[in-house]
């Protein structure tokens, strides 16, 4: 049986193609397609009573930042505009505990579900969940354990060293 010079160059794609995903490393970089970030900085407005969960998103992230200065995470002024608003929801059958969502014309959000944090103790665990979602609005997406952008929630306040890898080869180190 012969066979086409089209035919052992598919075969061949195929196998390598199988080959590369069988040894890919579990260590790439997790990213979405969008961001808050708007010139390497996200204002945000403060409208949630959870300040254990929004406050650590700034020195958690910012300690990664490189002489660029990116990307610097703040509170909205009078004379910035905001890109972000963390608030609070009640969504008792709602299976999340923490919500970033990209509006293309409004402003971006972070949703702290009431109904799960009002039954966490922890609040290393309400920082979990909102360095989680800040690491959202800065374009990292969910990874894997032992990291803070893993997909479920942890008793973790620190930053994973995948979560260190991708944020700073996404913006720089």
């Amino acid at each position: 049986m012969k066979l086409s010079l089209q035919t052992v160059a598919l075969s061949v794609f195929a196998i390598s193609l199988l080959a590369s995903i069988g040894t890919a490393s579990p260590i790439q970089a997790h990213f979405r397609i969008v961001d808050s970030v708007n010139d390497c900085e996200i204002r945000y407005e403060d409208k949630t009573q959870y300040d254990a969960a929004r406050s650590p998103c700034e020195s958690k992230w910012e300690a990664l930042k490189g002489s660029d200065n990116c990307v610097n995470l703040a509170p909205d002024t009078s004379d910035t505009s905001t890109d972000l608003v963390f608030k609070d929801v009640n969504k008792p059958g709602a299976s999340w505990v923490g919500l970033y969502t990209w509006w293309p014309v409004a402003k971006d959000t972070i949703k702290f579900n009431e109904h799960w944090m009002n039954q966490y103790t922890s609040s290393c665990r309400k920082a979990f969940v909102g360095i989680h979602e800040s690491g959202h609005a800065q374009r990292l997406a969910h990874s894997y354990s032992p990291n803070i952008i893993e997909d479920t929630v942890q008793t973790r306040c620190s930053l994973g060293d995948h979560d260190k890898a991708d944020y700073r080869e996404k913006w720089g180190n």
